[in-house]
């Protein structure tokens, strides 16, 4: 069990650093610098945001579980 957990936790990891390194640039920090109008997300984009979101919740879940084990 502990094995499968570790495995799980990696596997999140390198899908949440993918998908965040995948993300549009100039939406983070920087953007709100600059003065741009539109600060919504829109077809894949937001997709592919929401997806991020979940990763990096499923990777909080699987570390604190493995930390309980």
């Amino acid at each position: 069990m502990n094995k499968l957990m570790l495995i799980l936790q990696i596997l999140t990891g390198l899908f949440l650093m993918l998908s965040v390194t995948l993300q549009t640039k100039g939406t983070g920090f920087t953007r709100s610098w600059k003065a741009q109008s539109s600060f919504t997300r829109r077809g894949f984009e937001k997709v592919f945001f929401k997806v991020t979101i979940i990763i990096a919740i499923i990777f909080t879940l699987v570390s604190i579980l493995q930390l309980m084990l």
